[in-house]
């Protein structure tokens, strides 16, 4: 029997997105914006910073993963 993580099938976004949610929080703390399209250009711009830096961080832990897999002889 195949287990399947539910967590990539799941449209309930606090389970995988929360900390995208808490620092757009962070970022939007303070901040007195009566426009509705000033408030999505906010949101939009820091949500988009957001993936920026996580993929940064994706890609930089990538060569310590691959150089352990290449020391293992690729198992």
């Amino acid at each position: 029997m195949k287990v399947l993580d539910e967590t990539a099938h799941n449209p309930d976004p606090t389970a995988r997105d929360l900390h995208l949610f808490l620092r757009l929080k962070e970022n939007l703390t303070d901040q007195k914006i009566h426009e509705d399209e000033k408030m999505k250009n906010e949101v939009s711009t820091s949500l988009y910073v957001q993936v920026e830096e996580l993929c940064d961080i994706g890609i930089h832990n990538l060569v310590p993963r691959l150089n352990k897999f290449l020391d293992k002889g690729g198992d």
